[in-house]
């Protein structure tokens, strides 16, 4: 059923790979022997299903598609909000014109930037990366009576003990942090450009861009890819360049009472 430019088909068909056939409806010719129409001329179109799990991943094209990661955050019975589904980027695109807020809660899925199809029967690979990320934050932590509050900056706040971060190439980040404390600052703050904590894995990711920190406090994680790491890391296929690609200093702090985790 053609709805617009949208094609709709029901029943809804399985997560994989199949095709549509269509043919005009001159083409069609009828077996005297069945009486069944068959179409004389055909166009076959590769489709791919996708259900959010790690074999046939949701395809994201736009930062607006990049957006809607969000909204598959769900409260589980422990009112956690949580994400397990998998994406992979199928473009490159910029988020530079939005003052992004990190995905609020435990991300235990998937994200790639290498995008594998196929054409033909002939598998093909593309990397792909996310441009500009931008955040502009103040902080002001809360005044507690011993208690200590913990900030996550990043992409994603906490990636979980099963989320997979592979193949993300991300371009031009510009970070830049506003930290006032007060007299009771017992708080700590973990920033990052993928997790303002790591918990799962990275791999084959690379970052590039900067980060401006202007406070007065302590207790303060920086990482060029993750605030804090407490899991598996490949560094040898992981890294941060020193600029972003104009050439400018890659970490800028200015009156930083701080633990600086470098590349983590």
């Amino acid at each position: 059923r053609l709805i617009g430019n949208s094609i709709t088909i029901k029943p809804n068909l399985n997560a994989g790979r199949t095709y549509i056939r269509v043919a005009s409806e001159d083409s069609y010719a009828i077996n005297a022997n069945t009486g069944i129409a068959t179409p004389t001329s055909y166009l076959d179109i590769s489709v791919r299903v996708a259900d959010g799990t790690k074999q046939y991943p949701f395809e994201i094209k736009n930062a607006d598609e990049f957006l809607n990661i969000a909204n598959d955050f769900v409260k589980n019975s422990s009112g956690v909000y949580t994400n397990s589904y998998y994406y992979v980027l199928t473009q490159t695109f910029s988020i530079a014109n939005l003052n992004f807020g990190p995905f609020n809660g435990v991300f235990n899925g998937g994200l790639s930037g290498n995008f594998v199809y196929d054409v033909a029967g002939i598998s093909y690979s593309q990397q792909n990366a996310i441009n500009g990320l931008t955040m502009n934050v103040d902080v002001t932590p809360t005044v507690s009576s011993g208690d200590k509050n913990v900030y996550y900056y990043g992409i994603f706040k906490e990636l979980g003990t099963s989320a997979e971060i592979e193949n993300l190439i991300l371009n031009d980040v510009n970070l830049n942090f506003n930290i006032t404390k007060n007299d009771a600052f017992t708080d700590e703050i973990n920033i990052g450009t993928i997790a303002g904590v790591n918990y799962g894995l990275i791999s084959n990711s690379s970052v590039n861009g900067k980060i401006n920190i202007t406070t007065n406090a302590s207790n303060i994680n920086v990482g060029g890819v993750v605030g804090v790491n407490l899991s598996h890391f490949n560094l040898n296929a992981t890294h941060t360049n020193g600029t972003d690609s104009q050439g400018k200093p890659a970490l800028v702090i200015n009156n930083l009472d701080y633990t600086l985790t470098g590349v983590i």
